[in-house]
């Protein structure tokens, strides 16, 4: 089966659709989001919904039968954070840089992926260049030795000259057939890049034009600078730092108390009809303290520090740091 490509933009497009790490990059991303909605909906309150159903028979201090009791009937309960010393905020804005930094590096991999088929590419046109020298190079040698060979039958040569253009011609046969297999190793890795099977012939259909030189003003310190603000692998790195921070914020306010709000509302009925159903609510703000976890939380604040200490922003090539 043969694929045919009318550009390079057409081949990279392939190779993004079909390599299984631009879909590893996507589907992270798309976790990624979904956690930090899981993460935002701390925000919300919780209702819950029940219906329950009893059977009980109470004890008679009197010592008179106790008829038994059959009570069913719905209820709900809320809850709702209403102050925690930042810490619902703090976990939301680390799972937020996280999902930034998450879509830097799979744009690092996208990036990647053009690079290599980029790069495998114009292998396979160097490789296809120096094939084709090296064909003219064994013609021309070919023809040198026929006319070695037409001197050698008048007289006008040695045998050495004829010895010596027999090897020269071997040599470039020899040089041919190498860069026949460096041609198909580049083909094979064009492949392998494009996410193409290599049972799979590849037809390029497109006019060869070499990519423009960078202009010899351009110093490496603006490059190293135009590398800071494009490269996004360098950019997830300042997100990931972010996300440390945050956590480490969302650690330390987990140590302290939380307040929040609860309320519940339920109708009991019974199956007895003598009985009347009846209603009930409550409504309350609850003051959570952590008193004692066995060190639980501060293992953790302690750890996160360290994670973000790790992140600590440092100097940059420029001299600048990262924000």
């Amino acid at each position: 089966m043969l694929i045919r490509f009318a550009s390079l933009a057409g081949l990279t497009e392939h190779a993004l659709r079909e390599r299984p790490e631009s879909r590893a990059a996507w589907l992270g991303i798309q976790a990624e989001a979904a956690r930090l909605d899981g993460a935002s909906a701390a925000n919300w309150p919780t209702l819950t919904g029940q219906l329950n159903f009893t059977q009980s028979r109470a004890l008679s201090s009197s010592g008179a039968s106790v008829p038994t009791l059959h009570r069913y009937g719905p209820s709900l309960s809320l809850a709702y954070v209403i102050y925690d010393f930042g810490a619902r905020a703090a976990s939301i804005d680390a799972q937020r840089y996280q999902l930034i930094a998450t879509l830097l590096t799979g744009n690092r991999v996208l990036q990647n992926t053009v690079a290599e088929v980029e790069a495998a590419y114009f292998s396979v046109l160097a490789a296809r260049a120096q094939g084709s020298a090296q064909a003219q190079q064994e013609a021309a040698l070919r023809a040198s030795l026929d006319a070695v060979d037409v001197r050698l039958q008048g007289g006008l040569a040695a045998r050495a000259d004829q010895l010596r253009a027999r090897a020269a011609l071997a040599e470039a046969t020899l040089a041919r057939q190498s860069s026949e297999r460096d041609l198909a190793k580049a083909e094979a890795a064009l492949k392998q890049a494009a996410g193409i099977a290599q049972t799979q012939a590849v037809a390029l259909d497109w006019e060869n034009r070499c990519p423009p030189a960078l202009e010899a003003s351009t110093l490496l310190a603006d490059l190293l600078a135009e590398a800071e603000r494009q490269r996004p692998d360098l950019q997830a790195l300042q997100a990931a730092a972010a996300s440390a921070r945050a956590e480490a914020a969302r650690a330390r306010a987990a140590r302290w108390p939380s307040v929040s709000l609860a309320a519940s509302s339920g109708r009991t009925f019974f199956l007895e009809d003598e009985r009347t159903p009846s209603s009930t609510y409550s409504v309350g703000v609850n003051v959570s303290v952590p008193l004692f976890d066995g060190g639980r939380l501060a293992a953790q604040a302690r750890a996160a520090a360290r994670d973000a200490s790790v992140c600590r922003p440092k100097p940059t090539a420029s001299g600048a740091r990262w924000p």
